[in-house]
């Protein structure tokens, strides 16, 4: 009787200390999270150095510089010390595409496709996936360069590993990052391949609704600079896996650019002549009403009413983002193609964030409308 009492008194204090480190766990901080779990006392050490004494009755010994130790590099000197070191596992960059490759440049990270034959134009399909994430994820486009190959995105929200915030994240009092990003599509001719470069631009973080004031390291930019990219190729391994990366290929009728203006626009692959008669036939469909359409100026002015979510479940294209109101399009020639340019009533261009969300519902729309043309 008297073993059973000791052992739940044991069992009790052990609950106990169990009780204790986790509660100290939950309590720490993000910075703690970061840091060696010991102290730093050590940077208060000062080297004591004594002479070397040679006794009179020795000789002194021959000194030569083989075993001197050189003077600590600049480059070296400014790297991270004591409690600024980051202890957590760097990210590894997942290649679940086939062919993908990932590499790492400075706080920058690039992850490569290699073209799966040599007629495919992979630029334009990872291109398209990139817009077509940023969509699913609901995270808005700030700036588009079609020159440069660059996309910003805006701020957004998310968790600690870049996963959508959501109210049960917030429940659970995870840590909120508040980011921008930069997305450079680059080419490798001679290989076959391109790559996207995630760069962090911004970054802020939460926790408890406080903000965190502590500075970003080079560290952490690669960090979530790679969770992003993971992020991107889980989404393209699973549209790949659903056969939809294919299916859009193959209708692709449209892309992302600008026009002869700089203007972020819709460039059909198709003459104005082509192009014309299927964007009149499928503007209804998508609730635009056509008001006017001078076709010798190349203009389409529609009222736009925006409709309930299960519209675009029953038609199976992303929600379009654009306020109900008027606008214009207006359709030109552009190398060899057909832009189309979207204005509101005021004849100012849309956003160019607006029209790349757009731009997703209504490539797969126009691809649709296309294919049904060429049954006829």
């Amino acid at each position: 009787m008297h073993k059973q009492n000791n052992n739940n008194g044991k069992s009790a204090s052990l609950l106990c200390g169990l009780v204790g480190v986790s509660l100290l766990v939950g309590c720490s901080s993000t910075l703690e999270r970061k840091q060696a779990n010991k102290d730093f006392d050590y940077q208060d050490v000062k080297l004591v150095t004594r002479p070397f004494v040679i006794p009179t009755r020795l000789q002194t010994p021959v000194y030569n510089n083989e075993l001197k130790v050189p003077a600590l590099a600049p480059a070296a000197q400014s790297g991270a010390l004591a409690g600024d070191v980051d202890v957590r596992a760097p990210i590894q960059v997942l290649t679940l595409v086939p062919g993908s490759r990932a590499e790492a440049d400075g706080s920058n990270m690039t992850l490569w496709f290699t073209a799966r034959s040599v007629n495919q134009r992979i630029d334009n399909d990872i291109w398209n996936q990139l817009l077509g994430f940023m969509s699913r994820r609901g995270i808005a486009v700030a700036d588009l360069n079609i020159q440069a190959r660059t996309l910003d995105t805006d701020w957004f929200y998310a968790t600690e590993l870049l996963s959508p915030w959501t109210e049960q994240a917030e429940d659970e009092d995870q840590i909120q990052v508040h980011q921008r990003y930069r997305f450079t599509i680059k080419s490798d001719v001679e290989r076959h391949r391109t790559g996207l470069t995630a760069q962090l631009l911004s970054h802020e973080a939460f926790e408890d609704g406080d903000r965190d004031e502590t500075p970003v390291t080079s560290f952490e930019q690669r960090r979530y600079a790679g969770l992003m990219l993971n992020q991107l190729a889980q989404d393209y391994d699973h549209q790949l896996r659903l056969g939809e990366v294919s299916k859009s290929n193959s209708r692709a009728a449209m892309s992302l650019g600008v026009d002869d203006n700089g203007l972020t626009a819709w460039l059909v692959d198709a003459p104005f002549e082509a192009t014309w008669p299927r964007l009149i036939s499928l503007l209804p469909k998508l609730n635009f009403e056509i008001t006017s359409k001078p076709e010798s100026k190349g203009l389409i002015i529609v009222d736009y009413d925006e409709p309930d979510a299960d519209f675009w479940k029953e038609h199976d294209i992303e929600p379009f983002g654009l306020d109900s109101g008027t606008y214009h399009l207006q359709l030109g020639e552009f190398k060899g193609k057909t832009s189309i340019t979207l204005f509101d009533e005021d004849k100012k261009p849309v956003p160019t964030s607006v029209v790349s969300k757009m731009f997703i519902g209504m490539s797969k729309a126009f691809g649709r409308e296309q294919a049904a043309v060429m049954k006829k």
